[in-house]
């Protein structure tokens, strides 16, 4: 096999990489790195992100398997477990992620199903996986009563903005009183998501990174759409977050 089809499986491999990652792994010069990158973007194989010390290289689109898209509608009658397994295996996700990023995927998915069955009243869920070249984007959506309308009416807060409110404490630099409990493991599974974001109702949650959120107003969207982003190579373990 050749060096530059080494490069490239190695970013296959890893879902990104820079010039020194691959000047380490192949003991070769930055010059030699450089023009072999330099050959593999010309043949469309490859894509340039970034700019001069912080650039690195990904796969193009049509070079990845894994980068798709897929999305199937269930009962909500269902076993939790039949809709997880079927989904996750239709979307090939496994072989798509790192051994940290599946667990966590898989954890997500069933706790959200959960809910839903548990609280949302709704016949039917969506769900939706988007595979990219560094992450893995995961979207369930139910039109049931809006989750933010279940957390209200179980802590008794006054309306969806208070739940909303009380969702996004931890990012606000304030902590949890006992009474303050939002819905079941719903705050475990936004601190392991790089990106997230809930909708319900008038009501939009974003998280944009590890410490920011926010909280805004939004046009009636009836039901809950939750969308999850994890990184393809994450370092987060799921025993860190459910112990």
């Amino acid at each position: 096999m050749s060096v530059k089809d080494k490069l490239f499986n190695f970013i296959s491999d890893l879902g990104q990489a820079d010039t020194r990652m691959m000047q380490k792994q192949f003991k070769i010069s930055r010059q030699m790195v450089n023009r072999y990158m330099q050959s593999l973007v010309k043949e469309g194989k490859i894509i340039k992100t970034g700019r001069t010390k912080g650039s690195f290289y990904i796969l193009k689109a049509d070079n990845d398997p894994y980068l798709k898209q897929f999305s199937k509608i269930y009962e909500t009658k269902m076993k939790i477990e039949t809709i997880t397994g079927d989904f996750l295996s239709k979307a090939n996700i496994k072989k798509a992620c790192n051994k940290n990023c599946f667990p966590i995927l898989q954890f997500i998915l069933y706790e959200l199903i959960t809910n839903i069955n548990k609280h949302a009243k709704a016949e039917f869920i969506q769900l939706e996986m988007e595979i990219g070249a560094l992450d893995i984007e995961l979207t369930v959506i139910d039109s049931g009563i809006g989750i933010l309308q279940s957390i209200k009416d179980k802590y008794h807060f006054d309306n969806e903005s208070d739940a909303l409110f009380h969702v996004n404490l931890p990012f606000s630099g304030f902590e949890f009183s006992d009474n303050e409990v939002v819905a079941e493991h719903l705050m475990t599974i936004i601190m392991m998501a790089d990106q997230f974001s809930l909708q319900s109702h008038q009501s939009l949650m974003e998280k944009y990174d590890e410490y920011q959120s926010g909280v805004f107003e939004c046009d009636f969207y009836k039901g809950t759409r939750i969308r999850f982003l994890i990184s393809k190579n994450t370092k987060k373990k799921l025993a860190k977050f459910i112990i």
